[in-house]
């Protein structure tokens, strides 16, 4: 099995836990929202960075504007607190590093 493979298999795996491991307090909510947050703002950057790619003529009034780019510093820095805070909460389920 591919090392991407094994990523997926285990975002499932996490994203599909039972209730109990999801309650309020475990890092589930708080990991969740720094995953969207972080894959919404990779793909502002990707829009930013290529745009006749990765975005649209709809998006160009967006993304030109004096306001986007500090919203989207402010949504990559809050996806980032978010995963932090995330690690922080969640109980290690392996075995301890040596």
């Amino acid at each position: 099995m591919s090392l991407i493979q094994k990523s997926r298999a285990s975002i499932r795996a996490e994203l599909e836990s039972a209730p109990a491991l999801r309650a309020f307090g475990s890092g589930w909510i708080s990991g969740v929202l720094g995953l969207v947050l972080g894959i919404g703002s990779l793909g502002f950057v990707l829009a930013l960075r290529f745009p006749g790619a990765f975005s649209m003529a709809e998006l160009s009034g967006v993304t030109t504007s004096a306001v986007f780019r500090p919203v989207l510093l402010g949504i990559m820095l809050l996806a980032y607190l978010s995963s932090v805070l995330s690690m922080v909460l969640r109980e290690t389920t392996g075995p301890a590093p040596r």
